[in-house]
């Protein structure tokens, strides 16, 4: 995980994957198509999804089992 700004982080798996924080709260774009959802440990508390690619959304459903929002556009 790279910080590429004061509120934003970004890795890249089978997409890129951005984690965006305001206030304390943390937001994904994308899961990658097998990101697990404690790779950020306990931050992320919602998802957002750019667009239903496998490689950009494989993971939501084990993001979503986790407890974690899943936002879809």
């Amino acid at each position: 995980m790279d910080r590429i700004a004061e509120h934003l982080h970004w890795t890249t798996e089978s997409c890129s994957v951005y984690l965006v924080e305001q206030r304390g709260r943390w937001l994904a774009i994308d899961c990658a198509n097998h990101l697990a959802p404690t790779f950020a440990g306990p931050l992320v508390d919602r998802l957002l999804l750019t667009h239903f690619h496998r490689d950009q959304c494989g993971a939501a459903a084990a993001w979503q089992q986790a407890g974690i929002e899943v936002v879809l556009p």
